[in-house]
């Protein structure tokens, strides 16, 4: 999106060089292209990434170089091999301009405490580029409607979350399954079907001079349905990720029916798929968010396979990104960050199948998930935000 700006040069033409009438004005028309995201276009983004594990009921602190809190916000992907929510969902936040939290519920009891393994990345936008709001609502009713200082545009908005799960949870039913979306431009909505006493964990990030372009919406996959096709205006693929979310309020521990892939197969199509149906699980409400960077931030995409019996993929990048300005996504927000993809896998709450931490060298996104066995896609981004 750029503007134009146009000086118009005017003076006499000397008419016997030009062999113009005389007295005839000349003109010197000059365009010079401005950019209408103002100081944010190409800004000066930095990340910082690590990694830290979860082994014990509480919370977990990892220590960062300070940052602007106001202006920062985190991405996070978290994966294990616990068959049960207190041991594979972990909410995290950022706590101050030095730390950052991840918090969890358990009970101890077997197969409890998993080791939840994290990868997180702080990513720290320029003042007054991206304004930051965070929170931790308990989930205690469906739904909860969060008021907030009102954004810029819900276009200019873009939603992350994750969660923790109550200490006595043995299945992933409609208690953990969970979606957040803008009803205003002051209100966020998280909706969970089996209301509990755990907590989401959701920050809202507004780009006050346009620098992204977020459309988002909802739709849904019903029945024996295995697949939701939805249509949007045309969007840049070097430039665009994709962040969706969903509610099932008849869940009944079908991973394989209630976790999903989603991705861009085209600049005017979103593809939301799933491997298994249940009994049927119907995901009434998938909220999707198709962002497009105008900042100068560049994505590169593609799926991470995983065959049954392997615990690592990887994502060749056909551009070599600045790991220090950079950070991977999966498209499937589930509790753990956004770590999450699909699986044919229906014999237990192993939702380590199909989540995964992601790190990047410059050349390729290395992804680990909690446990083998089944067949996993993971679909998966590699932002280089700004410049």
């Amino acid at each position: 999106m750029r503007a134009f700006l146009a000086i118009l040069v005017l003076g006499f033409v000397n008419c016997a060089k030009y062999d113009a009438p005389a007295g005839i004005f000349g003109y010197l028309l000059i365009t010079a292209a401005a950019n209408n995201h103002g100081p944010c276009y190409n800004p000066t983004v930095k990340v910082q990434t690590g990694s830290t594990t979860s082994s014990a009921n509480g919370t977990t602190t990892v220590t960062i170089s300070a940052i602007d809190t106001s202006t920062s916000f985190l991405i996070f992907q978290a994966t294990s091999a616990g068959d049960r929510p207190p041991g594979a969902t972990i909410g995290g936040t950022i706590a101050s301009s030095t730390t950052v939290d991840f918090e969890r519920f358990t009970d101890g009891l077997t197969t409890e405490p998993a080791v939840i393994t994290i990868q997180y990345y702080v990513v720290t936008y320029p003042s007054g580029c991206a304004s930051v709001q965070r929170g931790i609502t308990n989930l205690n009713a469906d739904p909860k409607n969060i008021s907030i200082s009102s954004v810029s545009s819900i276009s200019q908005a873009m939603i992350l979350f994750s969660r923790s799960t109550g200490t006595t949870e043995n299945v992933y039913d409609s208690n953990n399954i969970t979606t957040a979306y803008l009803t205003s431009t002051s209100n966020l909505r998280i909706a969970c079907a089996g209301p509990s006493n755990t907590n989401a964990y959701w920050q809202v990030v507004d780009f006050p001079y346009a620098s992204i372009r977020n459309q988002s919406g909802s739709t849904s996959i019903l029945g024996a349905a295995t697949s939701a096709s939805v249509p949007i205006s045309s969007v840049d693929l070097s430039r665009s990720i994709v962040l969706t979310s969903l509610y099932d309020s008849g869940a009944t521990g079908n991973i394989g029916a209630n976790m999903v892939r989603a991705y861009l197969p085209d600049s005017t199509t979103l593809l939301i798929e799933r491997d298994d149906v249940g009994a049927p699980d119907n995901l009434t409400r998938i909220d999707y968010q198709v962002i497009e960077f105008q900042d100068g931030t560049t994505v590169q995409r593609g799926n991470l396979a995983f065959s049954g019996g392997a615990s690592n993929a990887t994502l060749s990048l056909a551009n070599a990104v600045d790991t220090s300005a950079s950070a991977p996504f999966a498209s499937f927000q589930f509790g753990p960050g956004q770590s999450s993809g699909k699986t044919p896998y229906t014999a237990n709450d192993l939702v380590g199948m199909a989540t995964a931490t992601m790190t990047l060298s410059s050349t390729t996104l290395s992804a680990t998930r909690g446990v083998t066995g089944a067949t996993a896609d993971i679909y998966a981004y590699a932002v280089q935000f700004g410049k």
